[in-house]
């Protein structure tokens, strides 16, 4: 059978995210050397402006092109709506002869204890050594999903294997400004500042580190805490690529069986 697999990610029109991409390509190539690897992206804004496929489309391309079996695999954080449009898309999908999908990076607890280790490793070794007054923050999106519960999870077992570690989001909290008092709390001055997207794109740019008042870059300086930030997108990290890797595999298993 003629097999492909869809990498399927929400997308970025920041140049910077453009290093996760290839990051998570040249993965892929090399655990599944022969087998074509496409991408469509679920967000319709960075659609327009990259003029790449959903879901949807990017099946029914395969699907013409003559490909019979195909692995879409989520890119996303957590399954949270857009990992559910790929879903929708996938089960709708006619004309092969198999179909798998693989989940999103945080999928479970198992999941939730590797993230939380992995994203503790990408702190830089001096953390280790650094004085209590230093903390981390790990920086995700949030969502008013429910799905969402992944990330308090997540929450909870970084401050249980390092009291210093804190997770914050953009849209479901805790917010810049909870963060920011949870650290004066506990008495930080310094912060490493961490993203946890997929790309290092418009986020990152704009909400982690742009020069405006929101920010969380000027949110923490403006309380006297050095924000020292770590500019790398989750798809850029081995430790975190290799979870979604594992999900692949399994999926490309179900595929094969």
């Amino acid at each position: 059978m003629r097999t492909a697999i869809l990498l399927t990610a929400y997308g970025s029109r920041h140049p910077r995210a453009q290093a996760s991409f290839e990051y998570i390509e040249r993965q892929v190539a090399g655990l599944f050397p022969g087998i074509e690897v496409r991408w469509c992206f679920t967000s319709k804004n960075v659609r327009k402006l990259r003029e790449a496929d959903s879901p949807a489309e990017a099946l029914e391309r395969l699907r013409d092109e003559g490909f019979e079996a195909v692995c879409v695999q989520s890119l996303h954080i957590i399954p949270g709506a857009e990992y559910e449009e790929m879903l929708a898309a996938t089960a709708c999908a006619a004309g092969f002869t198999r179909l798998e999908t693989g989940l999103p990076l945080l999928a479970g607890a198992g999941d939730t204890a590797r993230v939380a280790h992995a994203l503790l490793r990408l702190l830089p070794d001096s953390f280790a050594e650094c004085p209590a007054g230093c903390c981390a923050v790990f920086l995700g999106h949030g969502t008013s999903h429910p799905g969402n519960v992944h990330y308090d999870a997540l929450a909870r077992e970084l401050a249980n294997l390092n009291p210093r570690a804190f997770l914050g989001t953009l849209e479901a909290g805790p917010d810049a400004a909870t963060v920011r008092n949870a650290l004066l709390a506990a008495g930080c001055r310094e912060a490493f500042l961490v993203p946890f997207f997929f790309t290092a794109g418009v986020h990152v740019a704009n909400d982690m580190l742009g020069d405006g008042p929101e920010s969380w870059t000027s949110v923490l300086v403006d309380a006297g805490i050095q924000a020292r930030p770590i500019v790398r997108g989750a798809g850029e990290c081995d430790c975190l690529v290799a979870i979604w890797m594992d999900h692949l595999a399994e999926a490309m298993a179900r595929l094969d069986a």
